[in-house]
């Protein structure tokens, strides 16, 4: 009877799944925005639009792809492999011609005796704020909190630069309606003042009442 495993690549797939989703979803977008862009393509001459063409194409492009490796990883892990040397040990082998286990094995082994992992050092800029959120960091693996502390760091990171692309935007914005206002108000400024001087007024002698009977 074939052995049928639980898979341990279940939850890192469905974390695959959702950010190859989420790359398509950015990849079609850009895609659809250079779309919307107007501009011939002509290589003999560049443009501010021929370039925003081009830098939302390759990137819809280069998104699509990472969201399309993303899937072939998850049917890479479909099933767990069990063969020669299939699934990796959890501990350094020893020789054949040795006896005994490594010291490795032997923690291991006092582990799946006790029940329970053995209590972590904690350590890190992030464990206070990720154990603040969930009661469960501290009893995790020392390996796996230090990954969730790196993509922790990594989307906090993220996070600022997308603020401070935000502030910038939103600055240039007000910036660019403060430019427009002033010139309207020039404009018109300009406009009215040509109006005046295009006024003729009526010389006095015609405004004079007639002595004609």
């Amino acid at each position: 009877m074939p052995l049928d495993p639980p898979n341990p690549y279940r939850v890192e797939n469905q974390f695959l799944l959702l950010r190859g989703l989420v790359l398509l979803t950015a990849g079609v977008a850009l895609l659809w925005l250079a779309r919307a862009i107007d501009a011939p393509l002509d290589f003999t001459s560049a443009s501010p639009s021929q370039g925003r063409f081009v830098l939302l194409a390759t990137g819809g492009v280069l998104l699509l792809l990472l969201g399309i490796w993303e899937f072939v990883r998850i049917t890479r892990q479909l099933h767990a492999d069990i063969g020669p040397e299939q699934p990796a040990s959890l501990a350094p082998e020893i020789a054949s011609h040795q006896h005994g286990a490594s010291e490795s094995a032997l923690k291991l082994a006092e582990i799946v005796r006790k029940g329970a992992l053995p209590p972590a050092k904690a350590g890190g800029e992030l464990t206070g704020v990720i154990s603040a959120l969930t009661s469960h960091f501290m009893h995790a693996p020392l390996p796996l909190r230090d990954f969730v502390q790196t993509r922790v760091a990594n989307l906090i990171a993220g996070l600022g630069l997308l603020l401070l692309f935000a502030i910038t935007w939103y600055f240039r914005h007000q910036n660019t309606l403060v430019r427009s206002t002033l010139s309207a108000r020039s404009h018109c400024s300009v406009v009215n003042s040509c109006s005046g001087l295009t006024h003729c007024s009526r010389p006095a002698l015609l405004n004079a009442p007639s002595s004609r009977p």
